[in-house]
């Protein structure tokens, strides 16, 4: 008999399951709390918690997670230099450093212009030591990649880092895409390879040999050296394994699924007992791929987001995650004495500081050339988590003026904060971890927006979004504004532009109205609808087709 093992590490918990190959049914199950500054640690816990005893008999592993996701929602991952030749770059990359060097193809892969090898050394050198990655990316490198593999193998011979080429992870057009695919693969990298050494470790420990396979975002699998090298296939991996599951539990055709984990919120429409994969690229916290995945919404937008006030006093929650104070509380409760001596008089100058928030080590070191600050919050957080007060005190400066956010994405610390977590503790929903500490920290949030706790509570609790969508497009000279409820002709684009905002706004007002709203807030943002079109010559080019307007309102209940 032959069994199967299945695992996923979420930014919250890390599941197992034993699986008899044979009959398709689940033998034992189990839970644990990932432990994201040593996955090794909540993975054997899981492991331990799985009541079967015949590891040896294990034939495949399968592993699915949401750590690439949940690091692009949140903009953690490596520091990556790109190096891109033959057009500029139509928006921002995620990418720490940028250099355009000369090089050029046409989209039918004909040479235009040479490389400048001495241009191309002098950007790495620049690089170095500034970055973990690097990523490269030619315009029409689908067609011919001969300069984006002279400019990586320079880069390897340079530089002592990962260097990735867009044409290796796609071959679709799209010169902007396919460089931001480069530059977040390069980010992922080190958070996956973790994860596979962290998984490797467990499965030796518990004497399994069985092959590693890697579940994909389209819901198919990899080896575990194609996921060394295309992390970013991994991005929607966790929901992908999820919409497979359930089909298999339940049997149904039609659907929707749902997937609510520690970071993000992922919605998947199940038709004719399939998933639909979207071909052109998933977008993932707000960046377009060219990865294939399966069609769905994924939301920054988890149980671990964290809440906290922005820079004009506003509530807000995600797309960070973050520990949450009753769980990091339940093990340190000195955090709650620290928070509850938190007092506030006068008015708040700046709103990056939270008072609520607490910070313990990451899982990365103090880089060399650390401060003497730094230095010392490193020390006096070894011998546990502390509050930004606590911190503040220590060092002997206001807590206003303390930024630890730099440190926090670098990884060397890891904060703790008010989460919806909390939120269901103090409202006696969910009680599992330190209640006082979720209280402690809600009161700090309260005091700032100068409102009861019972308040803050209902109004953090009971917020509403509504989005609408509405398209401009050009048809001889006009301008066809579409919107939910209209089809309208304009005669200039502004005049489009004019309507559907105004227009929008009002939709939007109209929906929070009636859904119990007494105050909102609304957003408008816009961008290019762009496509690969054939030229008169025959030749494949990216054109503008239109322009996508989202607005978007979120009010709270009476």
């Amino acid at each position: 008999m032959a069994f199967i093992l299945g695992m996923d590490t979420g930014g919250t918990y890390t599941d197992g399951v034993v699986i008899d190959s044979a009959r398709r049914n689940i033998i034992c199950k189990a839970k644990a709390l990932t432990t994201r500054e040593d996955l090794t640690r909540g993975m054997k816990t899981c492991m331990e918690h799985l009541d079967f005893d015949r590891m040896e008999e294990i034939s495949q592993v399968s592993l699915s997670t949401t750590l690439a996701t949940n690091a692009i929602v949140e903009g953690r991952g490596a520091r990556v230099g790109l190096i891109y030749m033959g057009a500029e770059l139509e928006d921002k990359v995620p990418a720490e450093l940028e250099v355009k060097v000369k090089g050029r193809f046409d989209i039918m892969g004909r040479l235009q212009e040479d490389l400048d090898q001495d241009e191309i050394r002098n950007a790495l050198l620049q690089m170095k030591g500034r970055v973990e990655a690097i990523a490269v990316s030619g315009y029409a490198s689908v067609r011919n990649p001969k300069h984006e593999k002279e400019v990586g193998r320079m880069a390897q011979e340079l530089l002592d880092v990962p260097v990735v080429c867009a044409h290796q992870l796609t071959s679709a057009l799209g010169f902007h895409h396919r460089t931001v695919t480069a530059v977040l693969n390069g980010r992922l990298i080190p958070i996956i390879r973790q994860l596979l050494r962290s998984t490797k470790e467990v499965l030796r420990e518990k004497n399994i040999h069985a092959q590693l396979l890697v579940v994909k975002g389209d819901g198919t699998l990899m080896t575990e050296a194609v996921a060394k090298e295309r992390p970013i296939e991994t991005i929607l991996s966790g929901p992908a394994a999820s919409v497979i599951g359930s089909l298999a539990l339940t049997g149904r055709k039609e659907g929707i699924v749902l997937d609510m984990g520690g970071t993000t919120t992922d919605i998947a429409h199940v038709s004719d007992g399939t998933v639909k994969i979207k071909k052109e690229g998933a977008k993932v916290g707000g960046w377009f791929t060219r990865v294939q995945a399966a069609e769905m919404c994924t939301f920054g937008l988890g149980g671990d987001s964290r809440i906290y006030l922005d820079e004009k006093g506003r509530l807000q929650i995600g797309p960070q995650k973050v520990w949450p104070l009753c769980l990091i509380g339940a093990e340190y409760p000195h955090l709650v004495r620290e928070l509850k001596s938190f007092t506030r008089v006068g008015e708040y100058k700046r709103y990056f500081a939270q008072e609520a928030d607490c910070f313990l080590p990451g899982s990365n070191p103090l880089p060399a050339g650390a401060s003497e600050w730094e230095q010392r919050i490193a020390d006096m957080l070894r011998e546990g988590p502390h509050s930004l007060t606590y911190l503040a005190r220590q060092l002997g400066v206001d807590a206003e003026t303390l930024e630890l956010t730099p440190l926090v994405e670098s990884g060397v610390l890891s904060r703790i904060s008010v989460t919806p977590t909390d939120l269901l503790h103090a409202q006696g929903t969910y009680t599992r971890w330190n209640r006082d500490a979720a209280l402690a920290g809600i009161r700090i949030l309260a005091k700032r927006k100068e409102m009861p706790i019972s308040k803050f509570l209902s109004a953090a609790a009971g917020r509403i979004t509504e989005t609408v969508e509405l398209l401009i497009s050009e048809d001889g000279g006009q301008y066809i504004l579409s919107a939910p409820w209209q089809r309208m002709v304009c005669e200039s684009r502004e005049e489009a532009v004019f309507y559907a905002i105004h227009e929008g706004r009002k939709h939007i007002e109209h929906l929070l109205r009636d859904a119990g709203c007494r105050t909102w807030t609304i957003r408008e943002t816009s961008s290019d609808i762009l496509a690969d079109v054939a030229a008169e010559d025959g030749t494949a080019q990216t054109a503008c087709m239109g322009t996508k307007l989202v607005i978007s309102g979120t009010g709270s209940p009476l």
